[in-house]
């Protein structure tokens, strides 16, 4: 439908990829993508997303506008 439902980052595939040593090649993107996405509203302020990521335990924040994502913020953005 459009809408995303995970995202992959590095240490996805280190954690459950490489790790695993499973064939990169015969390996779905879902079984090791981070699900479900955490997102935020655009309008939100730096602190929120700062707050939301340490609530949720993640590094990155899928930042929507109007429901549609339009950026990802990292916590290394944040520094």
């Amino acid at each position: 439908n459009g809408d995303c439902v995970g995202i992959v980052t590095s240490t996805d595939l280190v954690k459950r990829a490489l790790a695993k040593g499973v064939d990169p090649k015969a390996t779905l993107i879902s079984s090791v993508m981070s699900k479900p996405l955490i997102k935020m509203d655009h309008y939100l302020t730096r602190q929120e997303a700062n707050e939301k990521m340490h609530i949720s335990k993640v590094k990155h924040l899928a930042v929507t506008k109007s429901g549609k994502v339009i950026g990802i913020v990292t916590r290394r953005d944040m520094i």
